[in-house]
């Protein structure tokens, strides 16, 4: 069956779900966490590129290939750093979506 089988049913179900409204962006999430070439698409992107270099190059997260966890090898009992942190992705990620 492809994708197109369930486009109506889980936007019923959201909208259901959601007071019977949702954004273009909303909608547009839901159809791509649902499109399994897609996942499969996305899970390919994550292990070849962010996976290799932030596990090889910096050794900021491993993988657990049997229980396909990913941890961040950092400790995380400073508040203030995971703060710092924390806001320093947000203004990369900001910077990236203007810029694109």
């Amino acid at each position: 069956m492809n994708m197109s089988g369930v486009y109506q049913p889980l936007i019923i179900k959201y909208l259901l779900d959601n007071k019977g409204k949702a954004t273009q962006e909303e909608l547009t999430k839901l159809l791509a966490l649902n499109d399994k070439s897609t996942l499969q698409y996305f899970k390919k992107i994550l292990m070849r590129w962010p996976y290799k270099t932030l596990s090889g190059h910096h050794n900021i997260i491993s993988y657990d290939k049997t229980t396909k966890l990913f941890t961040l090898n950092v400790e995380l009992d400073d508040s203030e750093l995971i703060r710092k942190s924390l806001d320093k992705c947000e203004e990369q990620i900001r910077d990236w979506e203007i810029n694109n």
